[in-house]
């Protein structure tokens, strides 16, 4: 059972279901997730922040099939402080997928799944202070990303995006010209650091980007670009219209 032990919060602790939590929990509330492994995969709620207790103790393995968190226009609401892995292998299959809203994804490290972070439909989603790390599917496989940014216009900033196969970040389609990139070190993505496609001009501005096959690459229309710091990427530092 869970128990609300304070007006605002709803506790959980290994063994307990993060989702029943989750269901009972009232907007405005919070469900707070102690240290341990949790092996399910959760649906947000608006109104509901999801909180665990650090990526270093707070493990959230996904079931393989699915993503492991999905938030369909979940508004007003925070999900902070997990490691997540163990998504399914679907194209659509993620870490985080985030459909509209404007959930805050704060402090978690999401490793290890066919996509780090995927937000699509118009969704105007903070991403920042995480770790996107070793997300991809294997060679021949198709396409997987660290983040995708589908037709939405999301806060990307501080996040450190490091050895996702096959991009660091990709943005696609023209509503994902609000994107903001901002204060992100992106290292060891292949084939692409940053891609822009298919009429997104999203800002990219005080970013990181080094050691990866092509650093800020765009095929249609230029990215806003300023102040980054892109070098040492073994194909080159820019390309198409981002040259």
């Amino acid at each position: 059972d869970i128990l609300l032990t304070g007006a605002n919060s709803l506790p959980v602790i290994p063994g307990w279901s993060i989702q029943a939590a989750i269901n009972a929990a009232m907007p405005g509330e919070t469900v707070s997730v102690a240290p341990g492994t949790y092996h399910e995969s959760i649906i947000l709620k608006s109104g509901v922040n999801v909180i665990g207790s650090g990526f270093n103790s707070t493990f959230l393995e996904g079931i393989r099939s699915n993503s492991v968190v999905t938030a369909e226009n979940v508004t007003n609401s925070q999900f902070e402080g997990f490691q997540i892995t163990g998504c399914g292998t679907n194209s659509y299959d993620s870490g985080v997928f985030i459909w509209g809203g404007n959930l805050m994804v704060n402090n978690n490290r999401i490793l290890g799944n066919s996509n780090g972070i995927w937000i699509v439909a118009g969704s105007s989603a903070i991403v920042r202070n995480n770790i996107v790390q070793g997300n991809g599917n294997p060679p021949g496989s198709g396409n997987s990303y660290g983040i995708l940014c589908d037709n939405a216009s999301p806060l990307i900033a501080n996040n450190l995006v490091i050895s996702n196969r096959t991009v660091g970040l990709r943005f696609n389609r023209s509503i994902a010209s609000g994107a903001q990139v901002i204060n992100n070190t992106i290292v060891g993505n292949q084939p692409y650091g940053i891609l822009c496609e298919t009429d997104s001009t999203p800002m990219i501005k005080n970013n990181i980007v080094v050691g990866n096959g092509t650093g800020i690459a765009a095929y249609n229309l230029p990215p806003t670009t300023s102040f980054n710091d892109v070098w040492n990427n073994s194909d080159a530092n820019y390309a198409g219209s981002a040259a």
